[in-house]
């Protein structure tokens, strides 16, 4: 599990406002990791950037995603967005844990053959 695959959550719902407001949550994480790599960071300052900057978006996306999910209608797809993304959370929240861990596995996939 990793958080390129929840970004979507953010624009599941075009016509909703609250998601898109999450988007910008998953931007200033991912900007913090930008930073860390461009400073040529090691995983003990990654670690401690993380701990510094992207733990307390991470807990505000958090309740971010908790909100939207009680305001959306159960069966809808953004429900079922939301509790996904709140189901992988402790699985999610690692990368907060270990400077070595990205915060998604997008250079992984990228690199994998896609088979038909």
């Amino acid at each position: 599990m990793c958080a390129g695959n929840l970004t979507t959550l953010s624009s599941s719902t075009p016509k909703t406002v609250r998601p898109l407001r999450s988007c910008c949550l998953w931007a200033k994480l991912y900007a913090v990791e930008k930073e860390a790599r461009e400073a040529g960071a090691t995983k003990e300052q990654r670690l401690a950037l993380r701990q510094q900057r992207s733990a307390a978006l991470f807990e505000e996306l958090q309740a971010k995603i908790t909100q939207i999910a009680s305001h959306a209608l159960p069966s809808s797809k953004l429900a079922e967005a939301c509790q996904y993304a709140l189901n992988q959370w402790p699985r999610l929240k690692l990368y907060l844990e270990n400077g070595r861990i990205e915060i998604d596995q997008n250079l992984c996939e990228n690199v994998m053959p896609i088979s038909a």
